[in-house]
C-alpha cells in the first residue's frame, strides 16, 4: 500500500465496499492479533520506561491506521451503489468515534485535573 493510495481514500477515491471490508473489516481484525500478540511479551516487560516505549511502538501505527480508515471511510461513504449506504456509514463513523471519546473522557478529565 503505497502513500498515494492513502491519500487518495482519505480524499474519497475508492469504494466504499473496497475499504470497509478489506481495511475495515480484515485490516481491523489483523490490529486486533497484533494487539494480542504484542500484549504478552510488553506485559512481561518490569522496566516501566522500557515498557512505555514498547507500547508506543505498538500503540502509535494502531492509532495511525485507526484515525485513517476512520477518516476514508468518512470522505468514501456515498462511494457506494445505494446512497443509503452513505449515510449509514458516516453514523457508524460517528458512533464509533463517539463511543472512543467516551471511553477515554474519564482518563482524559483525571489527567487535566492532575495536571492543571
Amino acid at each position: 500500500m503505497s502513500a498515494r493510495y492513502l491519500v487518495d481514500t482519505m480524499r474519497g477515491k475508492e469504494r466504499l465496499a473496497v475499504l470497509f471490508w478489506y481495511y475495515f473489516v480484515l485490516g481491523g481484525a489483523a490490529v486486533a492479533l497484533l494487539i494480542a500478540g504484542a500484549s504478552v511479551p510488553i506485559g512481561q516487560i518490569h522496566s516501566v520506561p522500557l515498557m512505555l516505549v514498547a507500547s508506543s511502538v505498538v500503540a502509535v501505527p494502531v492509532l495511525a491506521y485507526q484515525i485513517w480508515i476512520l477518516v476514508s471511510l468518512w470522505a468514501c461513504a456515498f462511494n457506494a451503489r445505494h446512497r443509503y449506504w452513505g449515510y449509514l456509514t458516516r453514523a457508524y463513523v460517528l458512533v464509533l468515534v463517539s463511543g472512543g471519546l467516551l471511553e477515554e473522557a474519564p482518563g482524559i478529565y483525571q489527567w487535566l485535573r492532575d495536571n492543571a
